[in-house]
């Protein structure tokens, strides 16, 4: 007797979802497909102009000595080095 009351009660669960899973034509009317359509412009190749060569003036390589720096904590000394000018 308890077997049959569970195949009830289970059959009761899973008739409303049965029910509603089901298509009808009018729920397939109701749907309205629209394609999208983007519209792009035509690809046009753009034309990159041949940049001219310029011709840059060197730069001397300069050594600047060796230095003390003040700073907020104290003195540093900073290293000799060469420099571009």
């Amino acid at each position: 007797m308890m077997k049959i009351k569970r195949i009830v009660a289970g059959v009761m669960l899973a008739l409303p979802f049965a029910v509603v899973s089901v298509p009808t034509e009018v729920s397939a009317s109701e749907i309205i497909a629209r394609r999208r359509v983007y519209k792009s412009p035509a690809k046009t190749r753009v034309v990159v102009p041949t940049r001219r060569r310029v011709v840059v003036p060197t730069r001397r390589r300069v050594w600047v000595p060796a230095r003390r720096l003040n700073t907020r904590y104290g003195r540093r000394r900073v290293p000799g080095r060469y420099i571009y000018r």
